[in-house]
């Protein structure tokens, strides 16, 4: 009874009273055999058996409320799942997106398109002093600083490595003052010159203020030296 009052609140307030009950549905007189009825059948099924309940309500207890069902209603007391809430929160989270940043935008005609070359400059319509636009999947979302000065003064760790080669761990074990390790480089290859544990450039051996230093004959692009940072 609860329940029923509970399902018509968000409609009617309704009071719902236990009179009796009756196994023989002949014997409940309830209604004149002329009164209009809504009835709602509902199929039970319990374990081995089944069965229907049948829900008669009176159309003279519709009749004051009928523009009420017409017009439609919605609960507020609709149960919050927290489970299936959490479970969609951690899908988000787990969701990968496109993240870009414009640096700007421009219009060319096609006569200058067909005519572009290597050197030439586009100007666009952003000032370089001006916020850049953080988008997340085409979205604007973000403003930010095209700023690089953070990381010109980060301590980096520069190695030079002459060569390398594979060995036993036996052979390890066996060396000793003036024993020879023969490396997979050539005699005269450039030297391989590492940022952070990453190729950056290769070059040779010179000899200044009587240290070791290296002349560099090939780095690779500042985008990418950026990009050594990561």
């Amino acid at each position: 009874l609860e329940a029923l009052k509970k399902a018509w609140s968000p409609v009617e307030l309704i009071d719902t009273v236990f009179v009796r009950s009756e196994m023989n549905p002949q014997f409940a007189a309830v209604l004149l055999p002329s009164d209009l009825v809504i009835a709602s059948r509902f199929e039970v099924e319990l374990e081995q058996s089944a069965g229907l309940i049948t829900v008669s309500l009176p159309y003279a207890m519709i009749e004051p409320i009928r523009g009420k069902l017409n017009a439609g209603f919605q609960s507020d007391a609709l149960e919050v799942d927290q489970a299936w809430q959490r479970r969609v929160r951690e899908i988000l989270h787990a969701a990968a997106v496109n993240f870009a940043v414009g640096l700007g935008a421009t219009e060319i005609t096609g006569e200058r398109l067909i005519h572009l070359r290597v050197g030439d400059v586009i100007q666009l319509d952003n000032n370089a002093e001006e916020r850049l636009t953080g988008l997340v999947e085409g979205v604007p979302k973000f403003k930010g600083f095209r700023d690089l000065d953070f990381i010109l003064d980060i301590p980096l760790e520069l190695s030079v490595e002459l060569g390398r080669t594979r060995m036993l761990v036996n052979d390890l074990l066996q060396l000793g003052q003036g024993a020879i390790v023969q490396l997979d480089k050539l005699a005269g290859e450039p030297l391989e010159i590492f940022i952070n544990r990453k190729l950056v450039a290769r070059g040779e051996v010179v000899v200044v203020n009587e240290k070791f230093g290296v002349r560099l004959t090939d780095i690779i692009s500042p985008t990418e030296r950026v990009r050594t940072l990561g």
